[in-house]
């Protein structure tokens, strides 16, 4: 990556996911000289699990980690993992305290206040939008249920991505035997991960809303977001409070109301717009209440405008305007 960036004459340097490059942006950088600014943008996985709770075992070992070689870690009694989330903290804090980055860019304002907080961060810190085009695909709601084989009369919610359990399917396959309300079709699209498709066949015959399942890697999206009335993110407080979701920003481009647990970045969106229902997070009965709730009246939780506002607030032209700014704040 250095000599990469040395053979060149960049006038800033943007790391797209330096989640995937911190290990060795904090063994190598802080020795490197002249280095064009680095603006290091933070993507939402690094926010993931429960990393508050390793907090304290953070700030106890910082300072000896510093002081030598990071790959001697495990010499702190740390196991040396580049994926666990305790040492992306460390690499991290190497990085900000090596002055490695010149601009930090996070998606969230907890996301922020994280970095903030667990790194006495004084570089610059820019919270920027996730980019994506306003504009729905020319396709139909009907058309897209007739592809995928819906009932193009049903309410259908979608729950998107890999069945992973920080994602909250477990949850939701609870939520669906407590279900006692208006027929609805669940639409499931997405790889096995924590949860396998036999499992979700096990409680089939139990409950009351019809299933559709495609359990496989989806590369046509769009489709199924458009065959939906509303999308489901279900998530668990271990996916991360300073994380956004994909699923959560396709839907409301695609003009497609959510149902969100109350915590992190789900609660303030829903809280500034108009985008769909809310539930206490963590307990299967409470989305209970929440589907219920939206499939006896979907249209009552959200507002078009109110999608079509935040939707623009999250465009590609707003992404570039702050990306611009940054650039010309440290070239």
């Amino acid at each position: 990556m250095v000599d990469f960036i040395q053979q060149r004459s960049y006038t800033v340097v943007h790391l797209l996911q330096v989640d995937n490059l911190l290990v060795e942006s904090a063994i190598v950088l802080p020795d490197v000289s002249r280095l064009p600014p680095i603006v290091a943008q933070i993507n939402g996985a690094f926010f993931g699990g429960n990393q508050n709770k390793q907090r304290p075992l953070v700030n106890k070992y910082t300072n000896r980690l510093l002081a030598s070689p990071l790959n001697q870690a495990v010499e702190t009694g740390l196991v040396w993992n580049k994926s666990s989330a305790l040492v992306g903290d460390i690499c991290l804090y190497r990085c900000i305290h090596g002055d490695v980055f010149d601009q930090i860019l996070v998606h969230t304002s907890a996301a922020k206040e994280y970095v903030l907080d667990l790194c006495e961060c004084t570089t610059p810190i820019t919270v920027v939008p996730e980019p994506s085009t306003v504009e729905p695909p020319g396709f139909s709601q009907e058309y897209a249920r007739q592809r995928i084989g819906l009932d193009p009369t049903e309410t259908v919610l979608l729950f998107f991505g890999g069945l992973r359990k920080e994602k909250g399917i477990y949850q939701l396959l609870e939520s669906l035997q407590l279900y006692n309300g208006p027929k609805f079709t669940l639409l499931i699209a997405g790889p096995e991960a924590s949860a396998t498709q036999k499992e979700i066949r096990e409680i089939e015959k139990s409950i009351d809303p019809t299933l559709s399942l495609n359990i496989r890697y989806i590369y046509d999206s769009e489709q199924y977001f458009i065959a939906s009335d509303g999308v489901l993110c279900p998530y668990l407080d271990e996916f991360g409070e300073e994380r956004t979701s994909h699923v959560f920003q396709e839907a409301l481009r695609l003009r497609r109301p959510v149902i969100c647990p109350a915590f992190g970045s789900f609660e303030s969106r829903l809280n500034s717009y108009n985008l769909g229902v809310l539930y206490s997070p963590n307990t299967a009965e409470g989305l209970n209440r929440a589907i219920q709730r939206f499939v006896e009246n979907p249209e009552q939780w959200y507002s078009t405008e109110d999608m079509f506002r935040f939707y623009k607030k999250h465009s590609f032209e707003n992404l570039c305007s702050k990306l611009l700014e940054v650039y010309r704040g440290i070239s």
